[in-house]
């Protein structure tokens, strides 16, 4: 073993005449290097300004900067389709075994509208399609197969209907990928897909426009919570899926609302109740409110309260603006509607409102809403149920 004198003897290693760095280093050696450099020491520069960047990138990915993760900071990543035909067939692919055509019988004829197959039998379309419809409906796959089912309930506040094939016809479907509508961006590209019919499916790309949207629908009811896209779709293309870059659906297409579509987390929870009790129920506020823009960080003013309802019983009083419900930030009348459809009757909610300059904080238990309609031309200015 060499002694001490002869491992310290000779010159010293150059500190950069190495392969490996710890990020802590490298600025520390960029930070003082001199500012006229021999060729040798540009390279070894130029390795370590490599290095530099490839351990910050790497740490980056780690961290979640490049794909949203925790950092509450980092932009939204939007996924972009691009007017390629291609690529746009290949998300249809992916999801049109699964879109399916439904047909009822009313008195005034036939109807037809699109679906979606989520499993178990289950199919999801527009409940408008089958308001006054024979219970016993037909479903059509891709493949020209009729399916016999039954309407297994119809919730007229979402437009959404839950058919269930007969069990033994049940393996012909083919179940969608689902996805979810939560981590939606405004800008997000997105495609519409139907099947209008005879195994011919028609779809169109777009993006969204606007998210939890208050509406109101063809037949007069007030729908909140929604996905607004640019996607002009017909009638007959309403109860089929909004898409995802991946093909997943993530929302299914308003027959009511066209251009609309219903965020699929809020319709499998609907699809679940529709299943077990035959209908949907909702949560109730009891009031009545508009945007206030004039409010710092926006929120719902309250111009009307039904007495003795929720609202009334928590003290929630006319003019106070309502910025919180539960952990839902509030931004205006359309947010307030949406975060309150989205919770069940008795549902125990904490409101945070401004009443004059003070903060005040009320626990309400919700009530049970009734589909309210208004004209179909009510200004988007018009007060807001909740």
């Amino acid at each position: 073993m060499p002694d001490e004198d002869e491992e310290s003897s000779g010159e010293p290693p150059h500190p950069l005449d190495r392969v490996w760095f710890h990020p802590s280093e490298l600025s520390g050696f960029i930070a003082t290097a001199p500012s006229r450099l021999g060729g040798r020491e540009w390279g070894l520069a130029g390795i370590a300004a490599i290095l530099g960047a490839v351990l910050t990138a790497t740490t980056l990915a780690i961290g979640g900067a490049f794909d949203g993760g925790n950092d509450s900071n980092a932009l939204p990543r939007l996924t972009i389709i691009g007017g390629d035909t291609a690529e746009v067939s290949q998300i249809v692919e992916r999801a049109a075994p699964s879109v399916v055509t439904v047909q009822g019988e009313t008195a005034f004829g036939e109807v037809t509208a699109s679906g979606v197959s989520i499993g178990r039998s289950q199919v999801l379309t527009s409940a408008s399609l089958l308001a006054g419809a024979a219970p016993m409906v037909t479903v059509a796959t891709p493949e020209g197969r009729a399916l016999r089912a039954t309407v297994a309930g119809l919730d007229p506040e979402t437009d959404l209907a839950l058919v269930i094939v007969e069990p033994r016809q049940g393996r012909d479907l083919t179940p969608a990928e689902l996805g979810s509508a939560e981590t939606l961006v405004v800008g997000q590209s997105v495609v519409a897909l139907g099947m209008t019919g005879g195994g011919h499916h028609w779809t169109s790309p777009g993006v969204v426009s606007a998210l939890d949207r208050l509406t109101t629908s063809t037949a007069g009811v007030t729908m909140a919570g929604l996905v607004e896209t640019n996607i002009a779709t017909a009638e007959r293309v309403g109860g089929g899926a909004l898409l995802d870059a991946g093909g997943s659906v993530i929302g299914i297409l308003s027959r009511s609302a066209p251009g609309h579509a219903l965020p699929i987390d809020v319709a499998s929870d609907i699809a679940d109740q529709l299943e077990t009790n035959g209908r949907a129920r909702h949560g109730w506020l009891g009031l009545d409110a508009v945007d206030a823009p004039d409010h710092d960080g926006g929120g719902a003013r309250v111009t009307s309260i039904v007495p003795g309802g929720p609202a009334d019983a928590a003290g929630i009083a006319v003019g106070d603006v309502i910025v919180v419900v539960g952990t839902d930030e509030i931004s205006g009348a359309a947010d307030l509607a949406a975060a309150i459809s989205r919770r069940r009757p008795a549902d125990p909610v904490g409101v945070t409102l401004w009443r004059a300059m003070k903060r005040v904080r009320r626990d309400v238990d919700l009530g049970e809403s009734v589909p309210s309609t208004t004209p179909p031309a009510r200004e988007a200015s018009a007060p807001a149920p909740a």
